[in-house]
């Protein structure tokens, strides 16, 4: 007797076809076997653990690199287009005006809430006396090298601004100096735009076709992703394990509901400005938000933002050009809030310094500041804690009580900052009025979460932003 064929489970057809639900596999089971091999368990000795973690890491390692590979020359592209290539000059004004005040507006909401949060709950006063002890070890060994450079930079601020135009392009272009390359792009493209187009047009024809492969190599590269959430959270998980967790758990937690409630802001922004419904919102972006918590890095998330606002969410490419870009340089609402809750709460560990209304506003100002440019790369953070700490008289070494869950946080506080980019794209392309009916409609009409990308996807996204630039 012949037996009937059994249609594979939803279940089963979830975990083929949709690949956010492959990189929450890959990211559990990350999580599972960085347990099973990490300090919590003691079945290796540090040194093989060490190796095994590297090689665990390997696949997540490589697939960072591939992306990274390409975020320069996207970036290039993308932020010259945005401006070259559209006819609609006005907008392209105040789109750069708006972006600046949008993500200066984000961010200082983001600090404030950091600073109430740690203020109501007072997670400092559940820090015993020996861990802060443990702490000036830790953060006398791990801290002290960064924080020097950092804090011995004694720049003026004239001589910051000035900085900020890049002088040899070619050497930005080769340090990856990500706010440089944004303004020397910007740049090329008014200078573009100002030209007749029989005369712009082969350069910016070029700007089209690299965008075009660099969106092509993030979609072969997309098809790794659950084996590289893999070894990255397993790797991350063997090098903390969870016994971190215990000695600060307030701590983080004030820390983790800071950040969701950022969220919540960044829902009702969406809902009310955008006029989107946030849980579709939050459904198309599923991919991109479990690769920047497993990554740690905005900038390595950056190609699959641009992409994911362009196709998914159908914002007009001309904003998500200028704004996905710019904001993994200067908006991170996420580091801003960490950088506040960790200082109000080292504050109140050492118990020193009064921290009434100058000091809230000193630290409100630092923290924007901080978070303008920083670099988009895992645990720079806390690089800039250290400068902020030093401005409101707290010792460097009580640093040490917050590094040891610096990478955790870290993964939370990149996934608000990936989050913040992709909202203000979708709000000020509303505000704006960039709208587009038949952008509109392709992504309404898109599924909830896209299947395993393919470079035939992304060549029908490069035919529609080509028929926009031609209206």
């Amino acid at each position: 007797m012949e037996s009937q064929y059994q249609p594979p489970s939803k279940f089963a057809a979830i975990m083929k076809e949709q690949l956010w639900a492959q990189v929450v596999a890959g990211l559990v089971l990350g999580l599972l076997v960085g347990v099973l091999l990490g300090p919590d368990l003691g079945l290796f000795e540090d040194g093989a653990m060490q190796l095994l973690g590297e090689w665990i890491a390997l696949p997540g390692e490589l697939f960072l690199s591939v992306l990274r590979f390409v975020v320069v020359p996207l970036v290039l592209s993308s932020v010259a287009l945005g401006v070259a290539d559209s006819d609609e000059v006005d907008r392209i004004k105040a789109l750069g005006l708006s972006v600046v005040l949008y993500f200066l507006t984000t961010t200082t909401i983001a600090v404030a809430i950091g600073v109430s949060m740690a203020q109501i709950f007072k997670p400092g006063h559940y820090i015993a006396e020996d861990q802060v002890a443990s702490a000036q070890v830790q953060g006398d060994v791990n801290i002290q090298s960064p924080t020097d450079a950092l804090v011995g930079n004694d720049s003026s601020i004239p001589d910051q601004i000035a900085n900020l135009l890049p002088t040899n392009p070619v050497a930005s272009l080769a340090q990856g100096d990500m706010l440089a390359i944004v303004i020397a792009s910007a740049i090329f493209g008014v200078a573009l735009l100002a030209l007749p187009r029989t005369e712009s047009r082969p350069l910016i024809d070029l700007m089209r076709s690299t965008q075009a492969v660099c969106l092509n190599i993030v979609n072969w590269i997309m098809k790794f992703a659950p084996i590289a959430v893999f070894g990255l959270i397993a790797d991350v998980t063997m090098d903390n394990g969870l016994e971190v967790l215990t000695g600060v758990s307030a701590y983080v937690l004030t820390v983790v509901g800071a950040l969701a409630v950022m969220m919540v802001v960044y829902m009702i922004i969406l809902a009310v400005l955008a006029r989107r419904s946030p849980w579709r919102f939050l459904s198309r972006s599923r991919e991109v938000l479990l690769f920047a918590f497993s990554s740690s890095s905005s900038g390595a998330t950056m190609p699959l933002t641009l992409r994911t606002v362009n196709e998914r969410h159908g914002v007009n490419p001309t904003v998500g050009r200028l704004v996905v870009p710019l904001g993994a340089t200067i908006n991170m609402d996420g580091t801003a809030l960490y950088q506040a809750v960790a200082t109000v709460f080292l504050v109140q560990v050492y118990g020193q310094v009064d921290f009434g209304l100058t000091e809230t506003l000193l630290v409100l100002t630092l923290a924007i500041g901080a978070s303008i440019g920083t670099a988009a790369i895992p645990g720079v953070g806390i690089v800039l804690l250290a400068a902020i700490l030093t401005q409101v008289g707290v010792p460097e070494y009580y640093l040490g009580l917050v590094f040891a869950v610096d990478r955790i946080l870290d993964m939370c506080r990149t996934m608000v900052n990936v989050t913040g980019d992709m909202v203000a794209s979708a709000t000020l392309d509303r505000l704006l009025g960039f709208k587009h009916e038949d952008i509109e409609a392709a992504a309404e009409n898109a599924p909830d979460a896209p299947t395993d990308p393919s470079p035939e996807t992304d060549t029908s996204s490069t035919m529609t932003m080509q028929r926009h630039g031609q209206q």
